[in-house]
């Protein structure tokens, strides 16, 4: 065997020098090359590079729950403009094929043709129509919705004196561009001006 210019020891225990025995076998390398590519690996790949790695990937999957945590324009990438038109399409349909009142499946049914079948897309449209006041979903149990203001006022009084009074129908009117009043005849709503 050629004496080497630059020899390097290595200390292993029992174990480890048997599980580098057996490593050699099954590669058929020798013991030496494999612990020569262990550590030009290791200095290659040094513990802070591979941390700073993992920070990476930490950093970019972080950003992409952000990214769908972030709001209405996340999923389908468009912008709000855009989201808003299409809104105002899907209502335009739900007002020419419906009377007052909206199945929910005929809404998902709408913004799917328009906008897209994913869940993301379909809750942000939803979150978009009551936003703007576009459309009224009735806040008990009944998946139902509706683009008439008055029923919707009709509902909310209903919701409210089963469930509360005051407390329930200022949570059902929150996400809309609605002010409440109370008045002896019930609750008073007014859609103020679109957003």
């Amino acid at each position: 065997m050629a004496k080497r210019e630059n020899p390097v020891k290595t200390y292993l225990d029992d174990a480890e020098k048997t599980q580098l025995k057996e490593w050699a076998d099954e590669t058929g390398k020798t013991q030496s090359q494999l612990l020569r590519e262990a550590i030009l690996e290791y200095l290659d790949h040094d513990r802070t590079a591979r941390i700073e790695g993992q920070v990476r990937e930490l950093s970019a999957k972080v950003d992409d729950v952000l990214t769908h945590l972030d709001g209405e324009d996340t999923h389908t990438h468009t912008a709000q403009s855009d989201s808003l038109t299409t809104a105002r399409e899907i209502i335009r349909r739900l007002q020419r094929n419906h009377d007052e009142v909206v199945k929910d499946d005929d809404v998902v049914k709408a913004i799917e043709d328009y906008a897209g079948v994913d869940d993301r897309t379909i809750r942000k449209y939803k979150r978009l129509f009551r936003k703007r006041g576009l459309l009224f979903e009735h806040p008990g149990d009944q998946p139902i919705w509706t683009t008439e203001t008055e029923l919707w006022g009709q509902w909310v009084n209903q919701y409210a004196n089963l469930n509360g009074g005051q407390d329930a129908a200022e949570e059902v009117v929150e996400p809309y561009p609605a002010n409440m009043s109370y008045t002896p005849d019930g609750y008073q709503l007014e859609i103020t001006k679109e957003q």
